[in-house]
């Protein structure tokens, strides 16, 4: 009686133990899925950023004729860069740093040319103008 009781739960056992197995390589099917979902996407989306930079500069250049919408979504790109700008300067400014003119990045407020993209600079005494 004793022999057909283990052999009983040594057939659930392995039953458990293949189904547990199968639940987590379903688990880590999903997972490889997915993550090769996200790729796809951040992948469709440096494209669609790339087109968008393209008939931005042809826009620009006068090469596309573009439709009133595209033009009000070009404006308002222009006007959140404008955003963006001014609120670079407002951290450079809380840092004790400033924006190089040339390549828009944070220097040290001291520096006479930009370390990055050698354009000359304003020297600032680090104190706020009032």
């Amino acid at each position: 009686m004793a022999e057909k009781w283990f052999s009983l739960m040594g057939r659930k056992a392995a039953g458990t133990t293949r189904a547990a197995a199968e639940r987590t390589g379903s688990l880590v099917g999903a997972a490889k899925i997915g993550k090769q979902m996200k790729k796809e996407n951040r992948e469709i989306d440096r494209l669609l950023r790339q087109l968008g930079e393209q008939v931005e500069r042809k826009a620009a250049g006068g090469t596309v004729t573009l439709a009133e919408e595209e033009r009000q979504i070009l404006a308002e790109i222009e006007e959140r860069r404008k955003t963006v700008s001014g609120l670079r300067e407002k951290l450079a400014e809380v840092k004790g740093m400033k924006v190089c003119p040339g390549c828009k990045e944070m220097i040290q407020a001291k520096v006479a040319f930009c370390p990055r993209c050698g354009a000359p600079v304003s020297i600032s005494d680090g104190k706020k103008e009032s």
